[in-house]
């Protein structure tokens, strides 16, 4: 017993594993990585050749998955979506709405209770 909370103070795992064992990377090899990496960003001088984790998914013949997992992972990039300008606007307008409501409801609380 005292062996096993050792291993697990040490290792962090009771678990003895040999080097190697366990399910091997397929996907994220240095190959992929790069093809990925080819695809993903626009080319100097040529803007707008850059590919969507859809069309990239579709070329390699990988799942949609494993290259945003290269993408994020590898490359530290993210999705993003484009909002346009008047969405932000209607969300902004919501919000100043949601906060007056907010001060209304704070003001009739504290009116009941004080009064």
């Amino acid at each position: 017993m005292k062996a096993i909370c050792k291993r697990v103070d040490v290792m962090g795992s009771a678990i003895i594993r040999k080097p190697g064992s366990g399910r091997p990377k397929t996907i994220r090899m240095a190959e992929n990585i790069e093809k990925v990496d080819e695809m993903i960003c626009s080319q100097e001088n040529q803007p707008k050749t850059s590919k969507s984790i859809r069309k990239i998914s579709e070329e390699l013949n990988v799942q949609q998955s494993s290259v945003q997992r290269i993408v994020k992972r590898d490359f530290h990039l993210s999705a993003f979506r484009h909002v346009p300008s008047s969405q932000k606007q209607l969300n902004k307008n919501v919000l100043s709405a949601a906060r007056n409501l907010f001060d209304v409801c704070q003001w009739l609380c504290q009116r009941r209770f004080f009064h």
